[in-house]
């Protein structure tokens, strides 16, 4: 399937801004509203970490094409991160990301549908 820019939900304020992080999706949707892929960018702020979680029915390719480092946890590995490392998430592994600097961690993910709800087919 190609997808082309129009088929895309754009957001131009958060999706989710809290005390640890701000978040921001560009979702993808099909001829029906349905959604496809969403690319996410999240902002980690100074020493904090995402709650952890995994997916199950749901891949996701996390980029650290931003500034900061830090460590992240999948499955029973930790990794550090940094700008230009890319992770794989298996369907249903557990992930975490760990700011262990003084500034903001930014990395993108994406993954199939839509945030929190793997896609139906």
């Amino acid at each position: 399937m190609f997808i082309n820019p129009g088929m895309f939900t754009r957001l131009t304020t958060p999706t989710k801004e809290t005390e640890v992080y701000t978040i921001y999706d560009l979702i993808a949707v099909d001829d029906d509203g349905e959604p496809i892929v969403t690319l996410s960018r999240t902002d980690l702020k100074p020493h904090q970490e995402t709650r952890g979680h995994a997916h199950a029915g749901q891949i996701e390719t996390y980029y650290f094409w931003g500034e900061g480092e830090g460590k992240m946890i999948l499955g029973e590995e930790i990794l550090d991160v940094h700008k230009g490392i890319r992770v794989d998430i298996p369907d249903g592994v557990f992930h975490k990301v760990i700011n262990t600097q003084n500034k903001i961690l930014s990395f993108y993910c994406t993954f199939n549908g839509a945030p929190g709800r793997p896609p139906t087919s």
